[in-house]
């Protein structure tokens, strides 16, 4: 950002922000923090301020922050000295790429004190003591560190400048009488602080300076809002500029605030870098793909080079099976004379030391097969690997005519296909059964008497409800409902009273309930076994105890 951009964005940001409180501190990446502030008379907008190296800039956003998994430390310490402050001043001075805001809370005054400087942009927290409390950037530098606890100072300046913003029109005619006809732009940049380019531009139109223009700007700038920002936008190069550029191209965009204009140019900024960063991603991965598919073609053409040695291969093992009585073993070589063909000049055949005669004839008859079958394969895999070579450099020569993201995407998918998964058949899904009816009523906190009501719910009481230490009661000798007295916790002791309970309960509801006097057998849970093969809520048990009950007739319900 330039002084006059930071002039112009500080103006609206104390017109919109000042008196409101933070409510939300939030840092989505290691160089860029969002503050948001309330106000009861405003819309709720976001302070974006980012420290890219090169490229700081602030503004102020609609856009809410991306999420975070974990805020950074400064973060965490903007939060626990910042945390509901309100914001009761915003400072620069002309000219000076340096805004301080200031956050008063219950117990102090801090400041927030962003350097917009290329090289070294920073945030800083800075108590009412001018002591710094933390920072984005760490530096310990015997100049000018910036540690915690230590005194800020502003960051050092090499060669000290007059600054352009408080010089009169008869000091910069002064000035200019004395830079004896530099080049006015190189003259205003290297001979004063809080210009730039576009700003000697503006002054310097037509061959002619002028300094009236100049301070009228000034005082424009300094007194009420600026309302003329412009976008320039090409395929190498991204402008933002306060000031009417050379001419309007099919790419300007104007805007009349400087938030709007600085939040549409961090946004053009961001989709910039991302585009180069996939040119420069999709070159790297060409270029590795390149040399790779060259090291296949060399294997490949080694194979090939050797499927062509079919011939020689098949001769070696004739020729070495018929003087298979002639080769001794552990040899590397053999001179043999030629009586396939019947020539007089001999053959010298490489061996392996390590085999014997008889493998050393094996591995070339495999060899001749191998190359004879493989050769049209090979053929047809030299030819598709050349195609892919030529098809990547192709590729990689068109590169720097790519200018939108999504040429990148579609060069990806051509040269990088994904591989289409199988498609999986959708899970079946069982629907569970609900437990069958069941009765039960809670003798007191720690115990619940429960029965089943059928076959099915014998079952689901005894061998799914029922803990191995739990009571089982079952009238003997007549069918009847399974009882469960369970324990609602651990290492209880049952009473008598609950245990005549359920045994009357049992007795009551079985066919024996019109019997005079009725035995009911009782265990813990782990004793009673299903019955392999039975029906449902047949069982077996043991180690049981008995108790005769005189069942009462029980009610119609």
């Amino acid at each position: 950002m330039t002084p006059f951009l930071l002039q112009c964005i500080a103006r609206e940001l104390e017109a919109y922000f000042k008196s409101s409180r933070l409510n939300q501190i939030s840092q989505p990446s290691s160089d860029v923090l969002y503050l948001s502030g309330y106000h009861p008379h405003r819309k709720l907008k976001y302070i974006v301020i980012s420290t890219a190296l090169s490229h700081p800039i602030i503004f102020f956003s609609n856009q809410k922050p991306p999420s975070q998994l974990s805020p950074p430390n400064f973060c965490r310490s903007l939060r626990k000295h910042l945390e509901y402050a309100q914001l009761i001043n915003i400072e620069i001075q002309p000219g000076e790429k340096i805004l301080k805001l200031y956050f008063k809370t219950s117990s102090d005054t801090f400041q927030l004190i962003f350097e917009c400087l290329p090289k070294y942009p920073n945030l800083i927290l800075v108590d009412f003591n001018h002591r710094i409390v933390s920072a984005l950037r760490y530096k310990n530098n015997p100049e000018r560190p910036v540690l915690p606890q230590h005194p800020y100072h502003p960051p050092p300046r090499s060669i000290s400048k007059p600054n352009f913003w408080n010089l009169s029109i008869q000091e910069l005619n002064q000035h200019w009488n004395h830079a004896q006809s530099q080049n006015f732009t190189q003259w205003i940049q290297n001979e004063f602080q809080g210009t730039d380019a576009q700003l000697a531009s503006w002054i310097y139109q037509n061959n002619t300076m002028d300094f009236e223009k100049w301070e009228h700007t000034k005082q424009k700038v300094l007194t009420q809002p600026w309302d003329y920002f412009e976008i320039q936008t090409s395929a190498s190069s991204l402008i933002l500029s306060p000031f009417p550029l050379s001419g309007p191209t099919p790419t300007t965009r104007l805007y009349d605030q400087a938030h709007l204009a600085l939040d549409s140019f961090y946004t053009l900024q961001l989709n910039q870098m991302t585009f180069l960063k996939e040119k420069a991603n999709l070159e790297s991965k060409i270029r590795k793909t390149l040399k790779h598919e060259k090291k296949i073609l060399e294997r490949v053409q080694q194979d090939r080079a050797h499927a062509l040695l079919s011939d020689q291969y098949q001769f070696w093992g004739d020729l070495l099976l018929a003087s298979l009585t002639h080769i001794s073993p552990h040899s590397s070589s053999i001179n043999l004379p030629d009586i396939i063909h019947g020539a007089s000049q001999t053959v010298t055949i490489p061996l392996n030391p390590s085999l014997s005669p008889i493998q050393n004839v094996q591995f070339y008859f495999q060899k001749s097969k191998k190359g004879v079958r493989g050769l049209s394969l090979i053929e047809k895999r030299v030819l598709d690997v050349k195609n892919r070579i030529e098809f990547l450099q192709s590729s990689l020569r068109s590169i720097p005519a790519i200018h939108h993201l999504h040429e990148i995407e579609k060069i990806n998918q051509e040269l990088f296909p994904k591989p289409i998964r199988p498609i999986t058949p959708p899970k079946i899904t069982v629907k569970s059964i609900p437990p069958p009816h069941v009765f039960k009523e809670r003798l007191d906190s720690k115990l619940e008497l429960c029965a089943g009501t059928s076959a099915s719910g014998n079952e689901y009481i005894t061998f799914q409800l029922a803990q191995p230490e739990d009571l089982w009661f079952h009238v003997r000798d007549f069918p009847g409902p399974h009882v469960i007295l369970r324990k609602l916790e651990k290492n209880i002791s049952v009473s008598d009273e609950a245990i005549l309970k359920a045994a009357q309960w049992a007795a009551d509801h079985s066919q024996a309930s019109k019997q005079s006097l009725v035995t009911i057998s009782y265990t813990l849970k782990k004793y009673v076994k299903k019955i392999p093969g039975g029906k449902p809520g047949m069982v077996s048990f043991s180690k049981e105890k008995s108790i005769f009950i005189k069942p009462h007739i029980p009610s119609s319900d």
